[in-house]
C-alpha cells in the first residue's frame, strides 16, 4: 500500500512495528485479498 523503502524506514522508527510483505501482492491487498489482510491484523493484535 506504500513503497517498501518508506515502510521499512517507518517500521524501524516505530516501537513494536511489524512490516509484512505479502508475496505476489504488490498493491491494494484490502481489495485483492481481504482475508489475508484480516489474518495479518489478527496475528498482530494477538501478539
Amino acid at each position: 500500500m506504500v513503497p517498501q523503502d518508506w515502510a521499512e524506514r517507518v517500521t524501524g522508527l516505530t516501537p513494536k512495528a511489524r512490516l509484512v510483505v505479502v508475496p505476489g501482492m504488490p498493491h491494494m491487498i484490502p481489495f485483492r485479498d481481504p482475508r489475508v489482510l484480516a489474518s495479518i491484523i489478527r496475528d498482530f493484535a494477538a501478539s
